[in-house]
Order: structure tokens, then sequence, then C-alpha cells
């Protein structure tokens, strides 16, 4: 490795260092207090049930990215960037592009897997739900539907509703650079291929939106409006 390559990776370890010192500080002093306090299971609990929430997280975003992206070049003969071109411009190397459509993928999972991290504990209160045996006047359901499962439910649906957009967004940049989106004046010129591709997209948006109001209706028993607390 040159001498200039070998003085900016130094320069980035270093960097990468400094950013994690004060996190290493304080992971470091919490496994010696929990461990003082006798409760070193339960920081080891908590940790681990942040990191598999996290990386739950990440492997949905990182799948729905993928999947639509790899779905905007599926089946391509030619590669040829149109987008806001006069002339196309032929990819020279198109194994570059799936090597790029992996990076980005990566960097939206590990985002929304990050947005997951402090999330852990309605999904361990999700996964060890236990009945009330109280049913609400309103929907029939359990008050431990209200209490474990129903926080589940709108943090899943969030999750989807911003993965899909994410998708929708970059599917949409991939067809607008590829010529599959043209604008000509006030139109906008749409390729079957992209039109499919689009819809599917949007049908799953509309579903999530669905069920993101279905779940309102549930959180009405959380609603502070009203004479009292809840749904009135």
């Amino acid at each position: 490795m040159p001498a200039q390559r070998w003085f900016w990776f130094l320069i980035g370890i270093a960097v990468a260092l400094s950013l994690a010192s004060t996190g290493l500080a304080k992971f470091y002093t919490d496994v010696l207090w929990f461990h003082e306090a006798g409760y070193s299971s339960v920081y080891w609990t908590v940790l681990r049930a942040r990191w598999l929430v996290a990386l739950a997280g990440s492997l949905i975003f990182f799948l729905v990215a993928l999947g639509n992206l790899s779905a905007a070049i599926w089946g391509r003969r030619e590669l040829n960037i149109v987008g806001g071109l006069i002339m196309p411009v032929p990819i020279q190397a198109p194994e570059r592009i799936a090597r790029w459509i992996l990076i980005i993928s990566v960097v939206v999972g590990v985002l929304g897997g990050l947005s997951g991290y402090s999330q852990w504990h309605i999904i361990l209160a999700h996964l060890n739900s236990t009945s009330f045996n109280i049913d609400d006047p309103f929907f029939g359901k359990d008050v431990g539907f209200y209490v474990f499962n129903l926080p589940f439910l709108s943090l899943l649906q969030q999750h989807l509703w911003v993965a899909f957009v994410a998708a929708l967004l970059l599917s949409g940049i991939v067809y607008f650079m590829f010529g599959d989106l043209r604008f000509s004046g006030r139109r906008m010129l749409v390729t079957r291929r992209a039109r499919i591709h689009i819809s599917i997209l949007a049908a799953i948006l509309f579903a999530l939106r669905a069920w993101h109001y279905k779940i309102s209706t549930w959180n009405l028993m959380y609603s502070p409006r009203g004479v009292a607390f809840g749904a009135s």
C-alpha cells in the first residue's frame, strides 16, 4: 500500500476511535456499575435486545431497498444514464451498478437499524405480552393488547412505511437516471416497466396507510381529548 494511502488509512482509524471513545467509555462504565450492583444479567439482556432489534430493523430496510433497486435494473440489456443529459452516457462497467446498489442498500439498512435501536422495550413487551382478562367496551379487545401489542403494531407500521417510501424515492431516482421517467414540457413520460413497479409500491403504501388508520382507531383508547382519558 502506498505511503499516502497508509496515511489516510491511519487518519480514518484515528477519527473512528475518537468518535467511538465516548461510547466505549460509557459501555465500560455501565458494565462495571451493573456488575457491582449484581444486575449484570439485566444489562446484557437489554444490550442483546437492542442489537437484535437493530439487526431486525436493518434487515427489513436492507431487503426492501435491495429488492426494489435490483428490480429497477433487472433485465436491462444496456445501462445508459439518460436523466438530465442531452446524450445518453453508457456505463462502461455494469458490475459497478450492482456494487453501488449493494452499498446503498447497506446504508439504508444501517439507518433503519439505528432508528429501531432505542425501541427494544416495545419489542420485548410484545414478545412477552400477557392477558389482563379485561375487555374494553368499545372494541372488545383485552387491555393487554393496548399495553403490549398496539405499540408494536404502530412501530412496525411506521418502519414499513418509511422503508417503502425510501424504496419509492430510490427507485424513482434510478428510473429517472436510465430514462424510464422523463419530463416533456408539463408532462411526465413513464415507461411500462417503471409504471408497474411504482404502481406496486404505491399500492403497498396505500395498504400501509389504511393499516395506520386502523391502528389510529385503536389508539383512541389513549386519547386525552373529551371529558375523560381514552375514547369518549
